[in-house]
């Protein structure tokens, strides 16, 4: 994960504490702030119970090289609260939000990004 998208999880308030001795941080040389990198597991627990699915998209495929991913996108999901289905009496899945990356963590960091934005807006 790169330093810049590790601040942007920072600013919009990811949790910033250490959980465990040794961790990934970035510093950034010009203003000696660190961010704190966090795993895979821990963008995955913040996304909360809406989350849903980490997918491979694969390499070469035309639509993502064209988003600056160089060919290789990984695609996370989650979704709402379930709603019913009036008319069958079913239950399926809310509005989907989805987040892109280069890397698993940067699609779920991507994810994570787009959710929060959406609760804030909701406040």
């Amino acid at each position: 994960m790169t330093y810049e998208l590790a601040k942007k999880l920072k600013d919009a308030g990811f949790e910033q504490k250490v959980k465990r001795p040794e961790f990934d941080y970035e510093k950034n040389n010009a203003t000696g702030e660190v961010v704190i990198i966090p795993t895979l597991i821990q963008l995955i627990e913040a996304c909360g119970d809406d989350f849903r699915e980490l997918q491979w998209i694969g390499k070469g495929d035309k639509f993502f090289a064209g988003f600056g991913r160089e060919g290789f996108a990984w695609k996370a999901k989650a979704a709402g609260k379930k709603i019913k289905c009036g008319n069958c009496n079913t239950e399926k899945d809310g509005p989907v939000t989805i987040g892109f990356g280069s890397s698993a963590e940067e699609a779920v960091a991507d994810l994570w990004l787009e959710l929060h934005e959406i609760k804030k807006k909701k406040e």
